[in-house]
């Protein structure tokens, strides 16, 4: 039989609340798609980061967990490929590419430089966040493998842990 910690947290302040919640860095030069983008990925269990350069990137990346980081490949010299290079280096993180350059060799690059998903533009609003909220879900299995526990549930009001 398996036994189940249960906690229960209230009140959930909002500060709590941002603690809790994994974060997806996305890094776009324009702050209207990244709007756009944060406004379909937010939940209560999902915040998301705005940089606009990769030296921004850079270093939020190295102060902080992400989920996953979502990459306007316009932001970055030579489609990306230097700043998915250097994540994957820091932290093994599951990385979706956004880019204007859809052809099999540019894909084929990015996937070699570090990329997990690769989305052409233009693109669907929501096959954007299908992959992306995939993506999340492949990371939060691989972590809780490699932690050797299973997160059951992720909620703002509870959260359930095994023993």
């Amino acid at each position: 039989m398996m036994w189940l910690k249960i906690k229960k947290v209230l009140p959930f302040s909002k500060e709590r609340s941002d603690r809790v919640k994994q974060k997806v860095l996305v890094i776009f030069e324009d702050e209207e798609a990244y709007g756009e983008l944060q406004i379909a990925l937010e939940s209560a269990t999902i915040a998301t980061v705005f940089a606009a350069t990769p030296d921004d990137a850079i270093r939020l990346f190295i102060n902080h967990e992400y989920c996953l980081v979502i990459i306007d490949a316009s932001v970055s010299d030579a489609d990306g490929q230097r700043l998915l290079k250097i994540m994957q280096t820091i932290q093994p993180t599951p990385i979706l590419l956004l880019s204007s350059n859809t052809k099999y060799p540019d894909r084929l690059a990015a996937f070699n430089a570090g990329a997990n998903a690769y989305l052409g533009k233009p693109y669907s609003l929501d096959e954007c966040v299908a992959q992306a909220k995939t993506l999340i879900r492949l990371y939060n299995d691989l972590k809780s493998r490699k932690s050797g526990g299973s997160i059951l549930l992720y909620g703002t009001d509870l959260i359930i842990d095994p023993i």
